[in-house]
């Protein structure tokens, strides 16, 4: 827990900068404060490094603890910041409400296939928007995109088919 600790400050030291402070205007005697807002910035940019970056960032290869640390680090920074989180929920809720419909039209009428592509592609750009932000839930939101393109695919097809089997003029059924 120490080294998770410390890895946490280390990180949150090296990002900063020196415009992330505040300066008084007192001339020679000026006092340096950090603002509040740097923090977050340098957890927030914590939380988008993937491991490769942070490897080539520090010059050298991580430990496999040190990988595990990381990561339960970038959770921990992504639960503290209560935007992220809020952000998080939103896409892994429309994650499972894509996929939901989506296995709604495969099972029940293929114009759930619709909604279901709508939640899957704004999980997914919560997704692309901050990296790692739905976890488990992109690959629901993942299946549930492939599943609504599949339904809506065989929908059109089926239309198509029965407009050429309606169109014919010696279908015996109709005439």
């Amino acid at each position: 827990m120490k080294s998770l600790l410390l890895i946490i400050f280390a990180f949150s030291i090296s990002f900063s900068s020196l415009a992330s402070f505040n300066s008084t205007s007192g001339g020679a005697g000026a006092v340096i404060e950090p603002t509040p807002s740097a923090y977050q910035k340098n957890s927030i940019a914590f939380s988008k490094l993937t491991v490769k970056e942070l490897q080539v960032f520090l010059g050298r290869k991580l430990t496999l603890k040190e990988k595990v640390q990381v990561l339960l680090a970038k959770k921990l920074l992504t639960k503290l910041d209560p935007e992220v989180e809020e952000l998080a929920t939103k896409g892994r809720n429309k994650a499972y409400m894509g996929f939901g419909f989506a296995l709604a039209a495969k099972l029940l009428y293929p114009i759930f296939a619709i909604p279901g592509l709508i939640f899957s592609n704004n999980a997914l750009a919560y997704d692309k928007e901050k990296p790692g932000i739905l976890g488990d839930a992109k690959g629901f939101a993942r299946a549930g995109q492939i599943m609504s393109w599949v339904s809506l695919a065989l929908m059109v097809i089926a239309i198509l088919l029965l407009l050429i089997l309606f169109s014919r003029s010696n279908w015996w059924i109709f005439r």
